[in-house]
């Protein structure tokens, strides 16, 4: 008796395919990750307090939390691939911009920039997960991405803090 369900196409995910997400969300992560550890600095460079650090920590996470959902229905719309460049080299251009920031506020649209443009990554990564593996092979890809994303946020402070003393 055959099932009611379409079949799902069986795939292998390219091995380079998964190795250019993984790199990529090791990057992200790494970005993110570095400027943890200096930030506190950095806004009190600017005369800001506790406070405005706080706001900038949640600048990002709230641009995240809003964004992530429309990436995840553009990459349906119009591919993964140019969903993940876009989110991968804003993100580069973002961070840069934060580096640069000579004011405040700078800092605040550098980390909301920063948290829009990240939050392409992480669902479109892992949508291309799910439409390239088999269901067999799809845990594997998940685990993989999750992985990436966890060196990263490893590695990420470690190397922030050691580049800071430079």
């Amino acid at each position: 008796m055959e099932s009611a369900e379409p079949a799902r196409a069986k795939g292998r995910a390219h091995p380079g395919s998964l190795a250019i997400l993984f790199v990529g969300l090791v990057v992200v992560m790494l970005g993110f990750g570095m400027i943890i550890p200096v930030m506190p600095f950095y806004v009190e460079s600017f005369g800001a307090s506790g406070r405005e650090l706080g706001l900038l920590m949640a600048t990002f996470a709230a641009t995240q939390l809003l964004f992530s959902p429309l990436w995840g229905d553009l990459s349906d719309r119009i591919g993964r691939r140019p969903v993940l460049m876009l989110g991968l080299l804003g993100n580069a251009v973002a961070q840069l911009f934060f580096g640069l920031s000579t004011r405040l506020w700078m800092l605040f649209a550098a980390r909301a920039l920063s948290g829009i443009l990240s939050s392409a990554t992480q669902p479109t990564a892992l949508a291309y997960i799910s439409d390239s593996t088999s269901d067999e092979e799809r845990g594997r890809g998940m685990g993989l991405m999750g992985a990436a994303m966890g060196i990263g946020m490893v590695l990420g402070p470690g190397l922030g803090g050691w580049l800071a003393s430079y």
